[in-house]
């Protein structure tokens, strides 16, 4: 029995190889190491306490003079 060596179709793309090209590129693109959404600051709780702490209380209503 001869020895018969399988070989393969050489396997094409659907896409046009520049099409092939962009894909990859995209998908070995690295994201970007920051984005513009805005990110959680503690120090931005103490401005928060000191505006309450520094605001000016509401005046209470006047109390009626107790009738004796």
């Amino acid at each position: 029995m001869a020895n018969r060596q399988i070989t393969r179709p050489k396997a094409t793309g659907l896409a046009p190889p520049a099409e092939q090209e962009a894909v990859l590129g995209l998908a070995l693109q690295r994201e970007a190491p920051t984005s513009d959404a805005p990110r959680f600051a503690p120090e931005a709780g103490g401005h928060v306490l000191a505006l309450l702490v520094a605001a000016p209380k509401e005046p209470k209503e006047p109390k009626a003079p107790k009738k004796v």
